[in-house]
Parts: C-alpha cells; structure tokens; sequence
C-alpha cells in the first residue's frame, strides 16, 4: 500500500470511527449504525461498477495510451462511467428506503436511507477520480496522485470535526462527498497540466446536478415508491438528452473499452 494508497484508505474509513469519538456515548453506536448501514447499501456500486472498472482501467489506458485516438477514447471513458455510474446512483438512491425497509425490520435504523445518496455519490466521484488520473500515471507523475489523496483524506478529517458534532452522520456523509469532491477537482487540474483532454466537463456536471436534485427532491418530500418508479422510468428515458451519451452507443463503448482488456 503506498502513500496514496494510505491516504484513499484514511479518507474512506475515518468517518466511522470519528462518528464514534466525536459523538455523545448515548448516540454514538446509533450514529454509526446507520451510517454503516447506508455504507453497505451504497457499496452495491462500488460491487457492479467501480470495482470492476478499477480493475480493468489500468489495462485499459495502457492499452490505448499509443493509439492516435487516445485522448479521444479516454474522454469518451469519462462520459460513460458517469453516464452508467450516474444511473445506478439515482436508482439505488432513490429506492433506498424500499431496500432498507425490507431488509431491515427496525424501524430505528430506517433512516439509514438519507445518507445513501451521499456515500453513493461519493463512489461515483472515486470512480471518476480513476479516470482523469489517467494523465499523471501515463506521465509517470504520480506525486500527484499522493497531493490529491492527501488533501481530500485531510479536508475529510477537517470537515469531520466541524460537521459531525453538529449534524452527526449526515455531517460525516456531506464530509465525505466534499473530500472526494476535492479529491477529483485537484487530480484533474494536475493531470490537464501535464496530459490535457477534452472531457465534457460542463455536461458532466450538469447531468450529475439534474440527477442529484431529483433525488433530493423525491427524499425531501418523500414520495411514494409508484411514484419513485414514474420518475425513475423517465430519467432513464430522458437521460441521454441530457447529452453526455445515448443508448446506442452504450454498446459500441463496452466493446471499445472491453474489447482490449479481453485481448
């Protein structure tokens, strides 16, 4: 495990424990409870899409880092990792109550829910992480890799003091999406220094907003699950004119991303 490698594992494990220390004694287990319980929820994504796609990354950029489309492909890598990622985001968040009231009976830890779009967002931001770290590993300027890990594993422990004691695990969970936040931001601008691609921020962005609000709406106003399926059934129609990707070209991506990793 090397220097960032020790910081991405401070920046994904120290919520818990600073759950527990920050916490009163009569609140703290709860607390960590729930928090661990939408930890496991959201983890869905990590299992069916970033842990995959962190494992077949590396082969992939050095596969294509020779190719005279390179840059090309690994911008088109971004868009549909978000595009899927941001899919399995909304769905599993928006469905988070239904799934924790069935698989857990206590009422008590029903509330587990809230968090989830926090914690699986922060996923999401880690898999994206991954991509734009492609320009400092084909650059061999890792050091850069080691400042980003870094300063989201301390701006996390930061937010921690200042958020936990106030809000508890929400405060533990909105830490986490901030950190990772700065995690991404600072990884990109290193690795556009020094290896520069065309990504489609702007409609990155905006794709990831339209998908958050909804789900913060349907959460705030908790609306009923045939509800939930009405909305989750149009986003899925309506989120390719969103215009990061179509459907069509899910398909053509898997086998240009898949194609070489089978090879």
């Amino acid at each position: 495990l090397g220097l960032g490698g020790i910081a991405i594992w401070i920046l994904g494990l120290t919520d818990r424990y600073m759950l527990k220390f920050l916490l009163p004694e009569q609140i703290a287990l709860t607390q960590v409870g729930l928090y661990s319980l939408g930890a496991k929820l959201a983890m869905i994504i990590r299992f069916i899409l970033v842990g995959p796609f962190m494992i077949s990354w590396g082969v992939l950029m050095f596969s294509y880092q020779n190719d005279i489309r390179a840059k090309e492909i690994y911008a088109s890598v971004l868009k549909y990792f978000v595009f899927l990622g941001g899919i399995l985001f909304f769905i599993l968040s928006l469905f988070s109550k239904e799934v924790i009231m069935i698989l857990v009976s206590n009422n008590l830890y029903h509330l587990a829910y809230k968090i989830v779009p926090f914690l699986s967002l922060s996923i999401i931001l880690h898999g994206v992480y991954q991509v734009f770290s492609v320009g400092v590993t084909l650059t061999k300027k890792t050091k850069y890799v080691i400042y980003s890990n870094y300063s989201a594993a301390i701006s996390n422990i930061g937010l921690n003091f200042v958020l936990i004691p106030k809000y508890g695990m929400f405060g533990a969970a909105f830490a986490s999406v901030i950190a990772y936040t700065i995690n991404v931001i600072i990884i990109y601008c290193f690795a556009q220094k020094v290896y520069h691609i065309n990504y489609k921020i702007v409609k990155v962005i905006v794709y990831l907003i339209v998908l958050c609000t909804i789900i913060f709406l349907s959460n705030y106003y908790d609306v009923n699950t045939l509800f939930k399926v009405i909305i989750c059934i149009l986003v899925i129609l309506i989120a390719p004119s969103l215009g990061l990707v179509n459907y069509s070209q899910i398909n053509s991506g898997f086998k240009m991303i898949y194609g070489k990793i089978i090879k």
